[in-house]
């Protein structure tokens, strides 16, 4: 048929075959191909804001060094070395967060094979056929139950009494801004990374037993007072797209690194213990990430 059209109209049949192969390159070359199945999960709330349950868990250390023992209004002398404990706890609460700008992917056949590749245009490149990577902003608030304990006072030569002495560091509250870029790989997912500062509001205890008791010669008290620390956070995690739903599973790891403080707990006059206490968290997270839009109706 080919031929016969090309004879009617006087056209070589190698100039007609050329003109078509012609067309079929600049098809394949200006058009991805339809076998090209693997689709990463979109960026969340890219148009718009989105929120994010969260929960996860929080592995906290508290590092402890005391910096002065008073009892009955008279400097002891104590024991000054660093001490640390660490625990677990859950953490839950929620984020939010909007995208603010897109760049162009600078990893972007990181996860991809021959196969899943767009084609390459005429001048080598396939710059521009892959998703932008999205720059956005977030803030995250979540409640703590991880807990560090400390047993024993520093002050020396007072007998056993002291060893009976607890501290307590609590976690309650934890926030942190971040600025956030998470960068479609075509693999599936996303990478997600995240860098910012974070506050953790705490509650310090002091249980006064054995000193107040044995050295002191008073009753067994217990002070506590309300802290907050701060640090910069860093983390990394990744999105996968969940089928016929709206919103994108992603599972994260950060890590806080909390500054230190000093923490005056007690009365000089009875007994006050002094001491300089930071933290470090690592925090492990599992999300659902909502455009905003999703849960407006239409």
């Amino acid at each position: 048929m080919d031929e016969q059209l090309s004879k009617r109209r006087k056209i070589p049949p190698a100039v007609f075959d050329a003109a078509r192969a012609t067309l079929k390159r600049l098809r394949d070359e200006d058009c991805p191909k339809k076998t090209v199945a693997t689709q990463t999960a979109a960026a969340p709330g890219v148009g718009g804001i989105y929120i994010a349950p969260v929960v996860g868990n929080t592995n906290t250390c508290t590092n402890q060094t005391f910096t002065s023992f008073i009892s009955l209004g008279i400097p002891d002398p104590f024991t000054p070395g660093t001490r640390s404990e660490c625990s677990n706890g859950f953490a839950g609460g929620a984020a939010i967060g909007m995208p603010v700008a897109t760049v162009p992917n600078p990893f972007p056949n990181l996860f991809r094979t021959a196969e899943t590749a767009p084609p390459r245009r005429a001048n080598g490149s396939r710059w521009g056929d892959y998703s932008p990577v999205v720059l956005g902003v977030e803030a995250t608030l979540l409640g703590s139950t991880a807990r560090n304990p400390f047993t024993g006072s520093p002050a020396l030569g007072v007998g056993p009494g002291p060893e009976t002495d607890t501290y307590t560091v609590k976690d309650n509250l934890m926030m942190s801004f971040s600025g956030t870029a998470t960068i479609p790989t075509g693999a599936g997912f996303n990478v997600v990374v995240s860098a910012g500062y974070g506050f953790v509001n705490k509650t310090v205890t002091y249980n006064c037993n054995g000193f107040c008791t044995t050295a002191a010669g008073i009753p067994a008290r217990s002070t506590s007072t309300d802290v907050r620390l701060g640090g910069p956070v860093v983390g990394a995690g990744i999105q996968v797209a969940v089928p016929n739903l709206p919103f994108i599973m992603q599972f994260d790891y950060s890590h806080w690194f909390i500054g230190e403080r000093t923490i005056l707990l007690g009365d000089p006059a009875a007994v006050q213990a002094g001491f300089r206490a930071s933290q470090d968290i690592n925090l492990f997270t599992a999300r659902a990430v909502i455009p905003l839009g999703a849960l407006l109706p239409r």
